[in-house]
């Protein structure tokens, strides 16, 4: 679905300027396709496009941290996790968050679980 939705949103945008939302948008559907395309280090300059006031910001991180998981930076692939998992000031967030971030969150965790377990962090 990424694959063939890219190109169509990539022809609007060179049409005309897209708002700060949509360039978010299209920049996270272009990691995406990097990322399936396993070209790690393009999926991640992508990802680090989209913005902190994105509702995909956070699977942005998240996602980030999965490309550094894939290419064997455990450290990184922590670090990423780690900007999801520890969210601990109930008044105030790093980032845009919706309903889906609590899933990620969840993920983040497991993630981080899976972290310590290669890296026999117990």
């Amino acid at each position: 679905e990424h694959a063939r939705l890219v190109p169509k949103l990539e022809a609007v945008g060179a049409q005309a300027a897209l708002p700060a939302d949509s360039r978010d948008e299209l920049a996270y559907l272009q990691a995406r396709v990097a990322y399936d395309g396993k070209a790690l280090a393009e999926a991640t300059r992508l990802y680090d496009q989209v913005s902190r006031r994105s509702r995909l910001y956070p699977a942005a991180v998240y996602m980030k941290g999965l490309a550094a998981a894939r290419r064997g930076d455990l450290g990184e692939a922590r670090a990423q996790f780690c900007r999801i998992a520890d969210q601990k000031a109930k008044d105030r967030v790093a980032f845009n968050v919706d309903a889906r971030f609590f899933a990620l969150k969840d993920l983040a965790h497991l993630a981080l679980g899976r972290v310590a377990h290669e890296q026999d962090r117990y």
